[in-house]
């Protein structure tokens, strides 16, 4: 018992950090370095140290934590997936492109789950030209949510096409309660047929949702009528704010639409 690490501790110095690191990512680096020599078996901390460090224009430094890291998980292809992108990051801030390409190439080759599998394909797209670059990487870095979006905004300014950023744009309109505008974002980016597959399911999946929360049941009728086929589990999951819409009109007579949607 007196050997073992105390997890209370090892939890209070991995949250303090993760909250520290935007602010004080001296101290996040502090925090996870002692975490992870109470815990040296977790990689997470590990991860931690490497973004600290990278926060303090310590790229090299990072990039050898995170080698260290991608040998020892090199036979679970999950935290191996995710090391890769972690790699990316550091090699971009590195200059260095091509590197940052073959680490995400490397991430998405290990087949991980859909959500690390989306955030390795949007920062290889912002990889493909340097109007993606700055917005693409404030959406994943910035601690602002206005810096986020106003960035973004910008960006399609002097893009105004641009699939991803239209989807990014949307994803955070969702995100912070404007269902009614994310939901016109993410089908401007869903018009063009270039998105992968992982990118358009995600879209679909939150244009439905966004069209429920804005109170245009007609909307969601339509989409899951035209949803593509990405499974039984997919049409299922959509299927439900159908069913939603028609409960709310046969005990309501019309939607419960929340009060945001009059905003």
């Amino acid at each position: 018992l007196f050997t073992r690490a105390c997890a209370r501790e090892v939890a209070r110095l991995s949250d303090s950090a993760r909250q520290s690191l935007a602010s004080d990512p001296q101290d996040a680096l502090d925090r996870y370095q002692r975490a992870a020599r109470l815990q040296p078996e977790e990689p997470s901390y590990q991860l931690g140290q490497a973004v600290a460090l990278d926060a303090l224009e310590r790229g090299p430094d990072a990039a050898k934590v995170l080698a260290s890291l991608a040998a020892q998980v090199k036979d679970r292809p999950a935290l191996a997936a995710e090391v890769a992108v972690a790699r990316a990051d550091v090699a971009l801030h590195l200059e260095d492109v091509e590197g940052s390409r073959a680490f995400l190439q490397a991430a998405l080759a290990l087949d991980p789950g859909p959500e690390l599998t989306r955030t390795a394909q949007v920062k290889l797209a912002a990889l493909e030209t340097p109007s993606r670059r700055a917005p693409i990487e404030a959406y994943f870095r910035a601690p602002q949510e206005e810096l986020r979006l106003l960035l973004l905004d910008r960006a399609l300014l002097a893009s105004p096409q641009d699939p991803w950023l239209r989807y990014l744009l949307g994803r955070r309109l969702h995100q912070v309660g404007a269902p009614a505008l994310a939901g016109e974002q993410l089908q401007r980016a869903l018009s063009d047929t270039t998105l992968p597959e992982a990118i358009r399911r995600e879209a679909t999946r939150l244009k439905i949702e966004d069209a429920y929360l804005a109170g245009d049941c007609g909307a969601v009728r339509h989409e899951v009528g035209a949803l593509p086929d990405y499974g039984a589990a997919f049409r299922a999951a959509a299927s439900e704010w159908q069913a939603r819409c028609d409960f709310e009109q046969t005990a309501y007579r019309g939607p419960l639409v929340p009060r945001q949607a009059f905003r």
